[in-house]
């Protein structure tokens, strides 16, 4: 039979620290512990150690986690450290509650729905001690427990399977854009016209005004045109988060409609075209044509492995990863006939439209999946009461 409490009934939630001095490190060193947040949980890049705090503060790969602003309702275990302000660390009576059941309880929608409720409205919605403790939990015997676990794990590692599956097949999809421009380029190249970027558009970087904060207006100012304003599987920038008045503009690099721009650190390598107006920071080369070229075809010439290695092998060997312009413009090019850039860019085209359908049906494949898991796992969890 199942019982139906409170979680505050049969655990606690202890918030983490907020620690302003801390020490960098890039391994764990004796009297130091790593500092979670929930970025942590998902890369494992620029950790960050802080000193031993009080044992309750500190979280075992048995414990399990929960996020209690912004964010919450994501769930964690396995993990060790020392709690940041936004979570929670969960502990509960071992024999009345298998660890597995309430975790996977923590990521049902019975827990979700019921924090959302409390927190509607909220600008920045915060769980509190108060709304975790004062959930409902519903548990049967913790054999049966042990058993709805068993049952869900086996259950989400076919969907999990099925998912990766789906996924498998969109990534081959993709790749067929590049195993085509690299079939083509192999065939025909050599008949071409071999070329440097130098020789067929003009390279640029862009600049940016310092204090960059002070030159940002809510009004009618000039788009300002960051990483963040791309798609990860876009061609154009259409649009910016931010603007920056005249006088910044002044001491930008402006690009119009129609340029190139180029991610020069970081992700470099990464060609846009601009279909708006505005100014780029010195993150950015512009490229300009200069000769007959098809823009498309110049496009998908830039993003193929032709240059992208290229870009890679250029950037070898840099503590951040960069390029100079210097270098860009020696990047050799291959330029075929007018006609023949039109063609291989209606044929990309046409495989990209192809990609976007695949895209559809696979990212509603997967949501069906997801949504089944989340079905499954609130029917398991829900349970019969006296």
């Amino acid at each position: 039979m199942w019982k139906t409490v409170k979680l505050g009934d049969i655990c606690t939630a202890t918030q983490g620290v907020q620690i302003l001095k801390s020490k960098q490190n890039e391994s764990e060193t004796f009297g130091y512990r790593r500092y979670l947040y929930i970025s942590d949980f998902k890369h494992d890049k620029n950790l960050k150690y802080v000193e031993d705090v009080h044992p309750k503060k500190l979280v075992t790969a048995d414990d399990i986690i929960v996020s209690n602003t912004g964010s919450q309702g994501e769930v964690y275990k396995g993990i060790e450290g020392i709690l940041s302000n936004n979570l929670f660390k969960v502990t509960f009576d071992k024999e009345l509650v298998d660890s597995g059941f309430l975790f996977m309880f923590l990521k049902s929608s019975l827990f979700v729905d019921f924090q959302n409720e409390r927190t509607r409205g909220s600008t920045q919605p915060h769980m509190g001690h108060k709304n975790f403790l004062a959930t409902p939990f519903s548990y049967p015997p913790l054999a049966e427990q042990q058993r709805i676990v068993a049952k869900l794990d086996a259950a989400f590692e076919e969907i999990d399977k099925a998912i990766a599956t789906v996924k498998n097949s969109l990534n081959n999809a993709k790749g067929l854009i590049n195993s085509t421009l690299g079939q083509i380029f192999l065939v025909e190249k050599e008949n071409w016209n071999n070329t440097t970027l130098n020789d067929v558009c003009t390279v640029a970087r862009g600049s940016s005004p310092r204090p960059i904060k002070e030159y940002f207006t809510e009004e009618n100012g000039v788009n300002w045109i960051k990483i963040g304003d791309t798609q990860q599987d876009g061609k154009y920038v259409s649009s910016t988060k931010q603007r920056i008045t005249e006088e910044g503009a002044k001491k930008s690099k402006f690009v119009n409609v129609g340029d190139f721009i180029l991610t020069n650190s970081m992700s470099y390598g990464r060609p846009y075209i601009m279909a708006i107006d505005g100014c780029i920071h010195d993150g950015w080369f512009v490229l300009r044509l200069n000769g007959d070229i098809d823009a498309e075809y110049f496009y998908y010439l830039l993003s193929s492995p032709l240059v992208q290695n290229q870009f890679t092998q250029l950037a070898a060997g840099a503590v951040v990863k960069n390029i100079s312009g210097d270098l860009v413009k020696r990047t050799k090019l291959s330029i075929p006939p007018k006609d023949r850039q039109i063609e291989i860019r209606t044929r990309i085209v046409n495989i990209e439209r192809h990609i976007e359908h695949l895209c559809s049906i696979a990212n509603k494949k997967i949501s069906n999946y997801e949504t089944l898991k989340s079905a499954i796992l609130r029917q398991e969890l829900k349970g019969e009461t006296a």
